[in-house]
């Protein structure tokens, strides 16, 4: 929040660049007396990056499908976990969201980073995790944890046997973890469409990409006005959520 307050001051010179991620348009929704309006006081340069996330429980869950997770959960309400990197994040939302959509009464278990929740439930300290799918992917991979379904509309490169959300049933969970770049409001365009080339350029070159692969991010180039559609369409859909939850600010 520190950061992006700094942005929205920053003077509009073409020279202030602020990586922004959900957390950009969720905090509006969840924190009262920000200094900043995402929508307002920013302009988009472009999207960097997407990620895949993904479900997953510990083994002795007895559980090997979302459906299966969903039944269980309606079998016992109030008593599975799903551990995410934060309150507020993207996961938390998301997650949220799936609790709405799937009708069934799971509970939150923030932590501090998704390495810490993967470690949690990898322990058997917590049934089920939502993170981003490449920091559960070796888990899933060694037996130590079981991957449900992904978030993107197609299958993540690094869960390839994994299901998405539509094709088990939950197509409006269709969602990716991204990052991005704004500038001040007051920045003029053609630094603006000076800054997106030179992003786009970058991010297609082969080197760069081979670099975001083995993070298990896929480079997202595009234009600013692309990035403002989803900078748009994802603060009213998650806005939405936060209001329909109850989510507030940890």
């Amino acid at each position: 929040m520190i950061g992006y307050e700094f942005g929205a001051r920053a003077p509009g010179d073409g020279h202030t660049l602020l990586v922004v991620f959900p957390s950009f348009i969720i905090q509006p929704a969840v924190k009262q007396g920000l200094q900043f309006d995402p929508l307002r006081d920013f302009k988009a340069v472009g999207q960097t990056i997407s990620l895949p996330m993904a479900f997953a429980v510990n083994p002795s869950v007895p559980v090997k499908s979302l459906q299966e997770l969903v039944d269980l959960a309606r079998a016992k309400p109030g008593e599975i976990a799903y551990g995410t990197p934060g309150a507020g994040t993207t996961h938390h939302v998301i997650g949220e969201m799936f609790r709405l959509a799937a009708k069934i009464d799971i509970v939150h278990a923030p932590f501090q980073g998704e390495i810490a929740a993967i470690t949690a439930a990898v322990g058997g300290h917590i049934p089920m995790v939502f993170v981003n799918a490449s920091a559960v992917a070796p888990f899933v991979k060694s037996g130590k944890m079981r991957a449900l379904a992904v978030t993107t509309p197609e299958r993540a490169e690094v869960l390839p046997r994994v299901p998405t959300m539509r094709e088990v049933g939950y197509p409006e969970i269709e969602a990716t973890n991204w990052s991005g770049l704004v500038v001040p409001a007051a920045t003029p365009p053609s630094a603006i469409s000076r800054l997106n080339a030179e992003l786009v350029r970058a991010l297609r070159d082969p080197e760069i990409q081979e670099k975001l692969n083995t993070y298990g991010m896929s480079p997202a180039p595009g234009t600013p006005e692309q990035f403002d559609a989803l900078l748009r369409f994802e603060s009213a859909r998650f806005a939405k959520v936060v209001r329909e939850a109850g989510i507030k600010a940890e």
